[in-house]
């Protein structure tokens, strides 16, 4: 998982197929707690048209993390991730990093845990 602290971010892309360094938005996500104008940015940026690119699959985790230290149930969570893996399994995106599929699988399963209340 890439820390919110990484340059690699910068160089990453997302839905849109262009540059986008998602850190900034899930940092804010951390602080704020309007959160709804964050996610709308995240949504149109993470997937776009079925397509997800490497920021999408690097934001993964730590919007995870994010939901898991709000306690705050928002749907947007669960939705971005979910759809974040269908569009993985796409054969029209880029593949994620390797190293990437391990820790963006078990991040998809997390918060299906919270929401059931295994967590």
């Amino acid at each position: 998982m890439l820390g919110l602290d990484d340059s690699r971010w910068s160089n990453l892309t997302g839905g849109c197929r262009t540059a986008f360094a998602s850190r900034p938005l899930l940092a804010r996500l951390e602080t704020e707690h309007g959160t709804a104008v964050v996610s709308h940015e995240l949504w149109e940026e993470l997937y776009h048209q079925g397509d997800a690119g490497e920021a999408s699959y690097a934001s993964v985790p730590p919007l995870v993390r994010v939901h898991r230290k709000n306690g705050i149930i928002d749907w947007n969570r669960y939705a971005i991730a979910a759809i974040i893996e269908l569009a993985r399994n796409k054969g029209t995106i880029p593949k994620c990093r390797s190293g990437w599929k391990k820790i963006i699988l078990l991040a998809i399963r997390e918060p299906a845990e919270i929401g059931a209340g295994e967590t």
